[in-house]
């Protein structure tokens, strides 16, 4: 149990351990550990690639990582203009600027 005056209560802080507090109890508790936002688990599957929840037996998590890398990889290669077409793609780039301007 924390004391009225959770904020100034050295006893709790002394050890250097990093703890979160509540909002309306200002009950504190013990931050275990600390990952970066983007290895987060987004979502969980079963074995069959169905969404469960986190608490679900053989549960997987798939991180906010693993979807951007995927999305990135879905999104396709870059296409790479050959030196010998970049001056005939920059003139065809222009004349469409041009001709949309104008309209």
């Amino acid at each position: 149990e924390v004391n009225d005056n959770a904020w100034d209560d050295e006893e709790i802080w002394r050890d250097g351990t990093n703890y979160v507090i509540g909002q309306e109890s200002l009950s504190p508790a013990k931050v275990e550990s600390v990952i970066p936002a983007y290895k987060a688990p987004a979502f969980f599957t079963d074995p069959d690639g169905n969404r469960v929840p986190w608490f679900v037996e053989n549960a997987v998590p798939t991180t906010i990582e693993e979807i951007e890398t995927e999305d990135n990889d879905n999104r396709g290669r870059l296409k790479v203009i050959r030196p010998e077409f970049i001056r005939g793609v920059v003139n065809e780039f222009e004349v469409e600027m041009r001709r949309a301007r104008a309209s």
